[in-house]
């Protein structure tokens, strides 16, 4: 059974999405790539289709990330309190939402789809994310694999995750999940139908939460998810001990360890499969970039 990566390209450039792609295809891996695109250019979606990507165009309604929308929710949320019907649920939710929650639909869709034709699953932003390995290469058995932020960093003391702790689900609800570490909800990787079912509890809650509005939102359900109903199926990796290594919060370049090649390590000398955020430190970042991109700016899939 074959893994696989989704992703979503809202707005992107293939110049923007090349160390994501090219670094991908480095990196040993030989699964199914699936990105589904809005107000991508018919330059960059070529490029993408070379690289052996499957795109699926996806419609949305607004102009920004943000979807203007989000105002009419206020005037539904009490549909939430209802036995309404999951479908329902979703065709309520997909015309009001923010692209990054729209995202949670096409992927539970496209999933529900193809039951029984995938093993592994990966759901991975895509402009800050560079692969150095197969990012299956340490997964196996069921389950879902939510990778943490930096050991510093909790829930509460977040402003940003505060903001959307609070205003989807209220001052209780952050009280409860502050003193937490903050999963980042920008990769997650699980067999095929636990990922189905997480995607299924993502969808579920956002038909409950006080607002639709915040761009963002969705670490705010996710961290609600993993730390709560979906925390016995989950396991939540350490930074930095992991597949992954999610790098926003590592303030200084010193703290990366590389081998000999000039690929980040942890302190075992073993690669990370996967590198997110690491454009939140340039000279590092550029460094990365260069080694991927001159190294594999002919490598294509035609």
């Amino acid at each position: 059974m074959t893994n696989l990566i989704l992703g979503q390209a809202y707005n992107y450039t293939f110049e923007q999405l090349a160390p994501f792609v090219v670094s991908l295809r480095q990196s040993g891996y030989s699964g199914d790539v699936v990105l589904f695109v809005n107000r991508v250019d018919e330059e960059t979606k070529r490029q993408l289709r070379a690289h052996g990507i499957e795109l699926r165009e996806f419609h949305y309604r607004g102009p920004e990330v943000r979807n203007s929308a989000y105002v009419v929710w206020p005037y539904l949320r009490w549909l939430g309190h209802l036995p309404v019907p999951f479908a329902l649920k979703k065709a309520i939710l997909r015309p009001i939402v923010n692209v990054p929650w729209v995202r949670m639909i096409l992927y539970y869709d496209f999933l529900t789809g193809a039951r029984g034709r995938y093993g592994q699953v990966m759901l991975t932003d895509v402009r800050d994310v560079i692969f150095q390995a197969d990012p299956f290469a340490r997964t196996a058995g069921p389950g879902l694999r939510a990778f943490l932020e930096d050991e510093s960093m909790r829930i509460g003391n977040s402003q940003a995750n505060i903001q959307w702790i609070t205003e989807l689900f209220g001052k209780e609800t952050l009280e409860s999940l502050g003193p937490l570490p903050i999963s980042c909800s920008g990769t997650t990787i699980g067999d095929a139908e636990s990922m189905r079912n997480y995607l299924r509890a993502f969808i579920e809650v956002a038909f409950t939460v006080r607002s639709t509005r915040l761009n963002g939102g969705d670490q705010g359900i996710h961290n609600f998810l993993v730390h709560g109903a979906l925390k016995p199926t989950t396991t939540l990796l350490r930074n930095g001990e992991a597949e992954v290594l999610t790098m926003g919060y590592l303030e200084r370049e010193g703290e990366f360890a590389m081998d000999a090649e000039g690929q980040l390590v942890d302190a075992k000398g073993q690669l990370f499969n996967v590198l997110h955020q690491y454009d939140r430190h340039p000279g590092l970042a550029d460094k990365i970039v260069q080694r991927f991109i001159s190294a594999g700016a002919g490598d294509s899939r035609r």
